[in-house]
């Protein structure tokens, strides 16, 4: 229940916050972070780091397939969308989005849904450090170009 729950709540952010004269660039964003969080909890969930519980459909063995295209594709399309001009702002902007995939990882935590086994939130921290710089970086160099 609690994948469908941050389903529904990143759709309903998206519906409000989502540029829809800006929409295709900005969903191939959030197609970029699909792929981008595909591979990385597929390596790590093969790895044993953690692993997902309660969901109802897998998908690629990466985990439930509402959290894939739930914050993970709209969150990566808005993070894609309002890239700021501004470098400093670039950095700013990552890490508000950092600091909601981090919260969102401990509620998940906390209710159960994620189990860390050779893993800690420091470890995502990094990862998603590194994951949202690559994903904004791809906008600002690919995508970009299409706004």
């Amino acid at each position: 229940m609690g994948w469908i729950i941050i389903f529904v709540l990143s759709w309903i952010l998206f519906i409000l916050c989502a540029d829809w004269k800006k929409l295709w660039p900005g969903i191939l964003g959030g197609i970029y972070a699909v792929i981008v969080q595909i591979i990385v909890d597929r390596i790590s969930i093969s790895l044993n780091l953690y692993t997902a519980k309660g969901y109802i459909i897998d998908l690629l063995g990466s985990g439930s397939i509402f959290f894939t295209l739930g914050p993970v594709f709209t969150m990566g399309t808005l993070l894609v969308q309002n890239i700021p001009d501004n470098r400093w702002m670039r950095l700013l902007n990552i890490f508000v989005w950092v600091g909601f995939f981090m919260l969102m990882e401990w509620l998940m935590l906390s209710f159960g849904y994620l189990e860390y086994r050779h893993w800690n939130q420091l470890y995502s921290l990094w990862v998603d450090i590194v994951v949202l710089m690559n994903i904004s970086w791809v906008g600002e160099n690919f995508v970009k170009m299409e706004r």
